[in-house]
């Protein structure tokens, strides 16, 4: 297991209620606004999934364990 000792540059979570939308793939990049997209290719990263790690924006739309992302520099 990989432990990051910095903040992720990626968050992504699945919101529900943005299914209708066709993008319900929610995205957060660290300081950029979030953005709705179907699909997202990262490369040379490294991921977390963590059960119970999001926070109260994410939690607000039912979002549980949201993917973290570090991009390799």
């Amino acid at each position: 297991m990989i432990k990051q000792e910095r903040k992720p540059d990626v968050r992504i979570h699945y919101c529900k209620a943005q299914k209708s939308s066709g993008k319900p793939i929610m995205v957060t990049e660290l300081g950029h606004a979030e953005y709705q997209t179907d699909c997202i290719e990262l490369n040379n990263v490294n991921i977390r999934v963590k059960f119970n790690n999001s926070n109260s924006k994410e939690k607000s739309r039912g979002a549980t364990s949201i993917l973290e992302v570090w991009t390799n520099a």
